[in-house]
């Protein structure tokens, strides 16, 4: 199967909306995380672009300053649980 990934959510969308009717649980929890992971891909792209619009304006991080900000991001994520 040679699809984009448009063409596969589509047809993955159409096959599972055959099983609705008789196998609802799986069809809701199916559709449920497929909404939820677009929603998280959308997310992502929209940050991606925040992200080139401010790379405009600001000099390239150095890899070390990429590992400095993810640490404390983890870090930061990981204390507020």
């Amino acid at each position: 199967m040679n699809l984009n990934i448009e063409e596969k959510l589509k047809l993955f969308l159409e096959k599972l909306k055959v099983i609705q009717n008789t196998h609802p649980n799986i069809y809701n929890l199916w559709y449920k995380y497929v909404e939820d992971k677009t929603n998280a891909l959308e997310q992502t792209l929209n940050k991606g672009f925040n992200m080139l619009e401010s790379a405009e304006s600001i000099k390239d991080l150095t890899h070390e300053q990429i590992i400095t900000l993810y640490c404390i991001k983890n870090h930061k994520t990981c204390n507020n649980e």
